[in-house]
């Protein structure tokens, strides 16, 4: 981040240094010559910095292309891993919810399913600690259906 903060000013310096010129010297060849040198001197600061920048945005300009295989398989990549995350943060906040609005210790298990453009809970599972009661199940199966947007079938309770 400190390479962009550095990058950023030089480029800001040097084209108000060139606008300067070019402003007090007029637009003569020495005005032109000067924002040339200002260019130049922009583009060496990036070149510079462009081993220090990070992974990724080291690859887009590091002007090395990736097989057409890797390119449709990164895009799928990246889409698992932010379903799994989603999958990850969803059980972690009903789980969290069922702790706080119900007082039990429950697990919550999420199943994602992909319809179309979109991504929907196909299933949410509840595993109670001993001694629920139906009402307290229910409850919370109840909640489960609701936040996620599950059909009541797709709520259930697992054994412990």
């Amino acid at each position: 981040m400190q390479a962009f903060q550095r990058a950023a000013a030089v480029f800001c310096m040097a084209c108000i240094g060139a606008e300067l010129v070019s402003l007090f010297g007029g637009q003569s060849w020495a005005g032109r010559c000067i924002k040339a040198v200002a260019g130049l001197y922009i583009l060496a600061v990036l070149l510079a910095q462009l081993p220090h920048l990070p992974g990724k945005v080291m690859t887009a300009f590091s002007g090395n292309t990736a097989p057409a295989a890797t390119s449709t398989a990164q895009p799928d990549a990246l889409e698992t891993e932010i379903l799994t995350e989603t999958k990850a943060q969803l059980e972690e906040y009903c789980t969290a919810q069922c702790r706080q609005q119900f007082g039990l210790d429950i697990r919550v298990t999420v199943t994602l399913e992909k319809a179309g453009q979109q991504v929907v809970v196909k299933k949410a599972v509840a595993a109670f600690p001993a001694g629920c009661t139906a009402a307290q199940k229910q409850a919370v199966l109840s909640f489960l259906q609701q936040t996620l947007g599950t059909a009541s079938a797709a709520a259930e309770e697992s054994a412990p």
